[in-house]
């Protein structure tokens, strides 16, 4: 009887053991199956990305832009998915990509366009101030300028420019190295310093530049006709001294004599007016 009981149970055994191996073959055949109907799937020509949308009015290369888009739409996903399927194209890595290559895109945004297009939308940094190097221009030097825009951020190296389009700033602890990508300073004091830079127009000096040092001595270039930006007037002040105070210092100077003489009669050999230090003003004038 016992003989029996262990055959039969064998036997369920071996029943239960074939059913899984059945369930087995079956559920991979359908697996298989349905990887190649989704294989096949996504390679009809109804699937596929035909074109790309672009706007033509940006900066930026839109070639470029369309070459860096479509290195990310050949090829396949594990040998055989193809990636510029619109479903399942890589938009993620489109957009990180875009971003990393052209540094004067402000946002960038990725979507369907039409029945079988995508579009790249693009919205790119606007251009306030030049940041022109480390340090103040020399005698002989071609500037090296760097657009900024309105918050400090450095986006894209600028072409050069006849004339005064752009108010220039200098210094900052930034080289020319590092100078794509890296913030000039915060929105707030660039624009205070702007601010200022522009207030000296009342005094009878048209700003063209300013330095910023990072012990906190600041420098003001102040155009002159007929003469070099290297050797256009400085008027040198502490960054920590209250606008009101810088200006308010310098007037009191101009209108104090000799240097108000010097101003009316030989304005135009002016080298620097130095505001550092508290109640006092040096100045220097070439003979």
């Amino acid at each position: 009887m016992q003989k029996r009981d262990v055959l039969n149970s064998a036997k369920v055994r071996e029943k239960k053991r074939k059913a899984r191996k059945r369930r087995l073959v079956f559920s991979v055949s359908l697996l298989f199956v349905l990887c190649a109907i989704l294989v096949l799937v996504s390679r009809l020509n109804y699937f596929a990305i035909k074109g790309i949308v672009l706007e033509e009015h940006i900066v930026t290369d839109t070639a470029l832009i369309r070459n860096t888009v479509h290195t990310h739409l050949d090829g396949n996903y594990f040998l055989f998915i193809p990636k510029d399927n619109f479903l399942l194209y890589p938009e993620k890595a489109i957009v990180h990509d875009l971003y990393a290559t052209f540094p004067r895109i402000k946002n960038v945004r990725v979507s369907r366009a039409y029945a079988d297009h995508i579009a790249i939308e693009v919205e790119e940094y606007t251009p306030t101030y030049l940041w022109c190097g480390e340090n103040l221009p020399e005698q002989g030097q071609a500037e090296e300028c760097y657009f900024l825009d309105a918050k400090g951020y450095i986006f894209s190296q600028a072409p050069y420019f006849s004339g005064d389009v752009y108010f220039k700033f200098y210094g900052g602890g930034i080289t020319n190295a590092s100078a794509v990508g890296a913030y000039f300073l915060d929105s707030s004091r660039i624009e205070a310093l702007f601010d200022l830079s522009q207030s000296f127009r009342d005094l009878g000096f048209e700003p063209y530049g300013l330095f910023v040092d990072a012990k906190g001595e600041d420098t003001l270039l102040a155009a002159a006709a007929g003469r070099a930006p290297h050797d256009y007037p400085r008027i040198l002040f502490q960054s920590k001294t209250p606008p009101d105070a810088i200006l308010a210092n310098l007037k009191l100077a101009l209108t104090t004599e000799p240097l108000a003489s010097k101003i009316e009669f030989s304005a135009h050999t002016l080298k620097y007016i130095d505001l550092r230090y508290e109640n006092r003003v040096y100045y220097k004038f070439d003979e």
